[in-house]
């Protein structure tokens, strides 16, 4: 889905702004859209205001106030703002469609849906209404609809090269991924510089285990002109690309956007104090890691803590934040350590962690970091992964237990088999085959299979 601040949306913008009777408030706007084309959203803002100071009537002033809001993160302001500009303007297509994207942003997939709908009821022609209604229709779990939409407009209109790109995408979360990287191409054919069709062709590449195909394309789509989020999001996966043919130090580097404000999965790590910055010495420091993702990452990211530990030496002191069910497994493994639990809730459309122990005041930290963010600082090289046996410590009456367990069990290999993700949101069901997949290999002779998964 397009973006707000892309230079098509300023274009027309612009060309608003030169039919404004209000002399003193153009030139303010003028620059306020001049801002938010170099990825100045707090500039533009203040000027965007500054206009309606002049004239709180300006439809347009708080249409792009509303941008620069969007731009700066601030999902709820940008909303009102955009409320403001409908009520100037109504029925006007480009604020109904920008506000559809926040609402979309926001999560609020069937409200963006009624919106573009009634963009479209006015202009059923706008291949950007159209594609922008396919992804919210996609975003409800209606594949196949949205796929209708779009390919019945394709049929009308073949030109379009973002409707190639959102079908593509689209087929790919259904697991045609040879139709899907035919599909990318003809976007890119269309239109070589379209940098999302060539970011998504990478992703295809890094998911079906080709990163240095999937880093070309990464490395391509970041030298063209891209959207705060837009930008974030390719940076990350740039990130895990680099990471999958070894330039780990870059790739931890580019692996950090994920904490973007802009990314569209951003964590807002509620926090007081400094932030721990790469290259900052350790020895002696009191620090705060908090544990980020899910509930596996943060199993996968523990690996460094021993590292950590020794970095900090005796004089220094680590307190860990960790998901609940983690809590007695990390002071176990880790009996030095004061482990607390963090908590994750919705704000707006935005994702807050943060650590109720904090609150109660009875500990200070010096500093404090995402968990992952260390990695770039333990795990730059290959050769730094310790040959360590493990890091994670048992309970022993467990231990006992599934050891009289797997003794009742037939002699021969025992095997762990978990199925299935938790979280199965919009794209992510491809990455699970059906339990009914499974069955030749459940069948494979003389192993015994134990089934762990949870739910």
């Amino acid at each position: 889905m397009g973006s707000s601040a892309s230079s098509d949306a300023l274009k027309l913008l612009s060309e608003g702004l030169a039919e404004q009777r209000n002399r003193l408030v153009v030139p303010l706007l003028n620059r306020a859209v001049v801002h938010i084309k170099a990825h100045e959203p707090e500039k533009a803002a203040a000027l965007a205001l500054e206009a309606l100071g002049i004239d709180e009537r300006s439809g347009i002033g708080w249409h792009i106030l509303a941008i620069a809001q969007e731009a700066c993160g601030d999902f709820t302001t940008s909303l009102s703002c955009y409320e403001a500009a409908l009520k100037l303007l109504p029925d006007n297509p480009d604020v109904l469609t920008n506000l559809g994207r926040l609402a979309f942003r926001m999560g609020m997939h069937s409200v963006a849906e009624q919106l573009f709908l009634h963009v479209l009821s006015r202009k059923p022609n706008d291949a950007e209404g159209i594609n922008n209604l396919a992804i919210a229709i996609a975003s409800q779990g209606r594949q196949q609809q949205a796929i209708a939409v779009l390919k019945d407009f394709i049929s009308r209109h073949p030109t379009y090269s973002n409707l190639w790109n959102s079908l593509a995408s689209m087929l790919a979360e259904k697991g045609d991924i040879e139709n899907a990287r035919v599909f990318y191409r003809e976007a890119l054919r269309l239109s070589p510089r379209l940098a999302r069709a060539r970011y998504n062709l990478g992703s295809l590449w890094l998911d079906t285990g080709d990163p240095r195909s999937a880093l070309r394309e990464f490395e391509s789509a970041l030298k063209r002109p891209l959207a705060a989020d837009e930008k974030a999001m390719m940076t990350m996966s740039q990130g895990l690309a680099q990471l999958a043919v070894g330039r780990l130090a870059e790739g931890w580097r580019s692996y950090e956007a994920r904490n973007d404000i802009q990314f569209p999965e951003s964590i807002y790590f509620a926090v007081e104090g400094p932030r721990w910055e790469p290259g900052q010495p350790l020895s002696g420091a009191s620090l705060l890691l908090v544990g980020e993702q899910g509930l596996g990452d943060e199993v996968l990211f523990a690996n460094i803590l021993p590292d950590v530990l020794e970095s900090l030496g005796p004089q220094g002191r680590l307190t860990l934040a960790v998901e609940p069910r983690l809590a007695t497994l990390m002071s176990r493994s880790f009996p030095t350590v004061r482990v607390e639990a963090h908590k994750t809730v919705g704000v707006g459309a935005h994702t807050v962690r943060l650590v109720p122990a904090l609150d109660a005041g009875d500990f200070e930290i010096g500093c404090w970091s995402p968990m992952a963010s260390l990695l770039g600082e333990f795990r730059g090289r290959v050769e730094d992964f310790p040959q360590r046996a493990g890091y994670l410590q048992p309970a022993p009456e467990r231990v006992s237990y599934w050891r009289e367990v797997l003794a009742s069990a037939p002699a021969g290999p025992k095997v762990g088999l978990l199925w299935k993700s938790g979280v199965l949101t919009r794209g992510r069901g491809r990455f699970f085959s059906p339990f009914e997949a499974w069955e030749p290999v459940l069948r494979t002779p003389g192993v015994t299979f134990v089934n762990l998964q949870y739910d």
